[in-house]
């Protein structure tokens, strides 16, 4: 977050709501289920137009991507970057029902630590 609002030319420290994120919590297999998502093959082709600027940056290190520990650790560091709200969280899943288990685990195992 420190990055890009320098690199608009603003004070990183008065940030106080977050851009969007994708988000894809798992304890196996997250990077793989990540780059199998739709979400992924989007972003994928952004890269082309809207994310052409963001060079070598890879969606997982840009993103809420990682087992929850991890999740933690990010939106933590965001926090202490100024990010008040995490306004637009995207859950990469492919299925009904990997969304709704995305977000489960996100309310349980990410949620419970922010507050």
């Amino acid at each position: 977050m420190k990055e890009h609002a320098e690199k608009a030319r603003r004070d990183w420290r008065e940030v106080e709501v977050a851009p969007q994120y994708i988000v894809r919590v798992d304890r196996a297999r997250v990077l793989k289920d990540f780059e199998g998502s739709q979400m992924y093959k989007h972003l994928t082709s952004l890269r082309k137009s809207t994310l052409k600027d963001q060079g070598d940056i890879r969606m997982e290190d840009s993103n809420l991507i990682g087992i929850p520990a991890e999740i933690v650790d990010r939106a933590m560091k965001l926090m202490e970057a100024g990010v008040t709200h995490l306004l637009g969280l995207y859950f990469a899943a492919n299925s009904v029902q990997d969304l709704l288990d995305q977000m489960q685990v996100f309310s349980e195992e990410v949620m419970r630590e922010l507050k």
